[in-house]
């Protein structure tokens, strides 16, 4: 029997995530193999780097969201140099991105925390780009459905938050992080039987609300606000912003684009591209 170790740096209200996907989704996706997961939570990001080869490393950036007081070129020098010593250690690193809603955005506070979860979402990118840290874009998956729908914040409480990032986090890791010990026709009944699971979830958000769409095809069908039309494309032009300005090669972009077809379909995927670019250029022609 093949054991595969992970551990994880995140907040304590991230632990029904971490169980949900470490716990749950990952032994009975991989059972069939002969596999298990071990998954111990750190302290801090030096136990990260001074876990044994061959370890699975995950990173929240949560809790680097909530510890408002710091400067944030305090906060960005420490996950620079923390992904640095990661990326030494040659193992699969994920970094989970954060959840934009549920600030109080009137508030000179929540402001600040909506702030701060912008640049480490940005900084989730840079770190990729640099470091080759493999990005969990929570913020990305929650928008599409909606913090309201899901009962939640940025702190990812409640059952059905911790599901939808528990699965989200599994896929990511069994997509891109088990290389090293499971063989390939193993990953993908993975990646199906976890795909498989997301039969709750639909019905669970089916029932939050009836302004729902169905985007995709298949096994990549996928229930998404109407209202969330605009987080999209202003997701999408952000991402055109980022390769314009050389903040994003064009091999990432590519590889996005191709991520977002195979979760939304060709259609969705490049009518958001098209809408962002024409944005874009409005936005030129009126500065």
């Amino acid at each position: 029997m093949t054991a595969i170790s992970v551990i994880a740096y995140a907040s304590a209200g991230e632990a029904p995530m971490l169980a949900r996907a470490l716990d749950g989704l990952l032994p009975g996706a991989l059972a069939d193999d002969d596999m298990t997961i071990a998954c111990r939570t750190a302290a801090g990001l030096d136990q990260l780097i001074g876990a044994p080869a061959e370890t699975i490393r995950v990173v929240s950036l949560l809790p680097f969201a909530t510890a408002i007081e710091r400067p944030w070129s305090e906060v960005a020098e420490q996950l620079q140099t923390a992904f640095t010593s990661l990326a030494e250690t040659g193992d699969p690193v994920f970094v989970l991105t954060v959840f934009r809603g549920g600030t109080d955005r009137g508030a000179d506070a929540g402001q600040a925390l909506l702030q701060r979860i912008r640049r480490l979402n940005l900084l989730a990118t840079e770190l990729s780009r640099v470091h080759g840290a493999l990005v969990v874009d929570i913020d990305r998956v929650f928008a599409d459905i909606g913090g309201v729908r899901l009962g939640t914040d940025y702190r990812l409480t409640g059952d059905l938050a911790a599901q939808v990032a528990g699965r989200e986090l599994a896929l990511v890791i069994v997509a891109n992080g088990l290389d090293l010990f499971v063989p390939y026709e193993a990953q993908k009944r993975a990646a199906a039987w976890i795909e498989a699971q997301q039969a709750p979830l639909r019905l669970a958000t089916e029932r939050a609300g009836s302004d729902l769409i169905a985007l995709g095809k298949g096994r990549n069908r996928q229930r998404v606000q109407m209202n969330t039309d605009a987080v999209q494309e202003n997701h999408v032009g952000w991402l055109a912003v980022q390769v314009f300005k050389g903040q994003i090669g064009v091999k990432e972009a590519a590889m996005r684009l191709m991520a977002a077809i195979r979760r939304r379909g060709a259609r969705e995927s490049f009518g958001l591209f098209a809408a962002a670019l024409k944005h874009l250029a409005r936005q030129k022609r009126s500065a």
